[in-house]
């Protein structure tokens, strides 16, 4: 076996070397005592299920593993002489010990020898100093990197091309200490042996919204007419992240080779279930880091190999921050006008036990709202969440209240899965109060909620992505005709109207990304009642009018009545409609405080003593006006 080179990838074949020999090691060479074989055994076990679960596992993994290289790589003393001096290895004792002095040899730091790619390592190693999970984001803005631009396609898009790089370095000055240099070159190492390749970093950036890879560039044996003179970029060269619902390329990162492009994708996707891209399944959903959820696909599916991470590691932000849009970093961005009485409404909607709908477009931060609706619920009550993929993740939000969750599973071996209407119709079972549903897409869900709404939990609260609100009960009426529930739509709408009373609605403002919610009740439309004794003179035509009218009436109409709701015009929330008699007695009789009791009160009386004032008001000015 030849020497090895100092270089990053003589590091790499040391690694992998010394991986595969500790694996093998035989206890009973290493130590006399029984005790010390047993405890190296346990050990050794650990550490390779470490090995094994780093890519998709949680930073305490990544971290255990990287600290394994550093030990191996600095310090001979951590190496097992078992490993060291065996075979072609011997010369590894001494001069593959990484120190201050000889560090350069495996890896350059001189300004001159920095490639870009470099150069944005060392940024994103600074800033995660004092800005630890968000260092990227906080470099989108401290950089001004989130302004669409013309690219080379002369289209405005968002991008960081490797000018961008260049000059962030420069006017940052970083320090480069050993620590640093260390840090890097064991990543580096790690990336290539345990980790997720080139877009590992980004994978722990949680306040990103997701990264994706060849998910734009002409794949492997495409081409292009279209500008001749622009060298274009490959599927491989396709490095993507996330943030305030954008899709920003990193034009300084590419993969490499279309081999490096599938090689990645096929790490991303490595899982404890075994579960694969191959011939028979050529696409793949799955977890990460516990709540990350990842969609890959191969060819011919797509058009090359292509993967998706959300990232689900997002802030928790509260709902006053939220309705304030303290999430917005928009510098322009003023937040709405009384958004107290948004406040008060949602308050009373949670704690009055309805039954909500919540719905906007998709990455609108529906789900985000839906966990943040917790905080106002009585901590008393027992929650219960059926999940298709782990993502509400309430137990690290309240601790300390009675929550369960449950997860939709897929078949595994000879292990049957679970789907998400079993999960719902299990978790029923379970004494839960408040049921939670983020994400519902199927039709029989939706049939599922409308049919078991008004029997056992109190309330119910689920996601969706109809965009308008009048066309919610319209949707989940044909949710119940497709699911064989009903055979006509006008029962099938009387059944969701009776099961849902309200609705509200995330609008994202596409110049800001800031959220707007609207609260809306729906409300059947009584059927007219006719009073036939009236058939004297006129009125005999009125009564023939309305029974025309009454005999063709639609009897699964209804009315989307605002509540609350956004204005544009004056940036501010209003109240536009009372409550019907019904919900607010149903409302009433939920509360469990006087305190409640008595904001729902206010929340009527105060508006119409305010619309009453407005009203006199008018009138006043008015009559000064006829006087004049």
């Amino acid at each position: 076996m030849k020497a090895l080179e100092h270089s990053i990838q003589g590091l790499i074949e040391l690694v992998k070397y010394y991986k595969n020999e500790y694996e093998k090691l035989k206890p009973i060479e290493l130590y006399s005592d029984e005790l010390e074989r047993k405890r190296f055994i346990e050990r050794r076990k650990d550490t390779i299920r470490e090995f094994n679960q780093a890519s998709y596992g949680d930073v305490s993994l990544k971290v255990n593993v990287k600290t394994f290289l550093k030990n191996i790589l600095t310090d001979n003393k951590t190496r097992h002489d078992a490993i060291r001096f065996s075979n072609a290895y011997t010369h590894l004792k001494d001069d593959f010990v990484i120190t201050p002095d000889n560090i350069e040899e495996f890896i350059k730091f001189h300004p001159k020898s920095l490639s870009t790619e470099m150069k944005f390592r060392i940024l994103l190693e600074h800033f995660k100093k004092s800005h630890y999970e968000d260092a990227l984001v906080h470099m989108l803005y401290t950089f001004d990197w989130m302004k669409p631009r013309e690219d080379k396609a002369g289209e405005k898009s968002y991008f960081i091309d490797k000018d961008d790089i260049d000059r962030a370095f420069k006017t940052t000055r970083v320090k480069i200490n050993f620590e640093m240099k260390l840090e890097i070159l064991i990543q580096l190492i790690y990336e290539q042996t345990f980790g997720n390749r080139k877009i590992d970093e980004l994978l722990y950036q949680r306040t990103l919204e997701g990264v994706s890879v060849g998910s734009y560039g002409l794949p492997e044996g495409i081409w292009s007419k279209r500008l001749k003179d622009v060298q274009l970029p490959k599927a491989s060269d396709a490095v993507s992240i996330t943030h305030m619902n954008i899709s920003i390329r990193l034009e300084f990162l590419s993969l490499g080779s279309f081999d490096d492009l599938e090689d990645t994708v096929m790490q991303l996707i490595r899982s404890k279930d075994g579960a694969t891209i191959n011939d028979r399944a050529p696409h793949y959903q799955g977890d990460r880091q516990g709540s990350d959820r990842i969609v890959a696909v191969k060819p011919p599916l797509g058009e090359c190999y292509m993967a998706w991470v959300r990232i689900h590691g997002r802030q928790a932000y509260n709902l006053e921050e939220l309705i304030q849009g303290i999430n917005v970093r928009d510098p322009n961005y003023e937040p709405p006008d009384n958004t107290e009485v948004l406040l008060t409404v949602l308050k009373l909607v949670i704690r009055g036990e309805l039954n909500l709908y919540i719905h906007g477009a998709q990455n609108s931060g529906k789900s985000t709202l839906l966990f943040a609706l917790v905080d106002l619920m009585y901590p008393e009550l027992r929650i219960r969440c059926a999940e298709s993929k782990w993502e509400a993740l309430l137990r690290a939000r309240h601790p300390f209240r009675n929550i369960a969750s449950f997860q939709e599973t897929q078949k595994v071996g000879n292990t049957e899965g679970i789907s998400l209407k079993e999960v719902y119709e299990k978790s029923l079972q379970t004494e839960g109060e408040i049921m939670i549903l983020p994400e519902i897409r199927r039709d029989s869900i939706y049939s599922l909620f409308i049919t078991t709404g008004n029997r056992g939990a109190y309330a119910t609260l689920f996601t969706g992505h109809t965009k308008e609100a009048n066309n919610v009960p319209l949707e989940m009426g044909n949710s119940l005709l497709t699911s064989g529930q009903y055979s006509s739509l006008n029962e099938a709408l009387r059944s969701v109207l009776a099961t849902l009373p309200v609705s509200l609605q995330v609008v994202v403002d596409k110049v800001t990304g800031a959220r707007y919610f609207n609260l809306f009740e729906f409300r059947p439309r009584a059927r007219q009642i006719i009073d036939y004794r009236q058939t004297k003179g006129d009125k005999h035509l009125n009564l023939l009018e309305s029974i025309a009218q009454n005999l063709f009436r639609d009897e699964g109409a209804y009315d989307t009545v605002p509540i609350v709701k956004y204005n544009f015009e004056n940036n501010r929330y209003e109240k536009l409609n009372d409550f019907s008699k019904t919900r607010e007695e149903q409302i009433y009789y939920s509360l469990r405080s006087v305190d409640d009791r008595r904001e729902l009160r206010n929340f009527k009386d105060k508006e119409s003593q305010r619309e009453s004032q407005i009203e006199r008001q008018v009138s006043c000015e008015k009559d000064i006006q006829e006087a004049i």
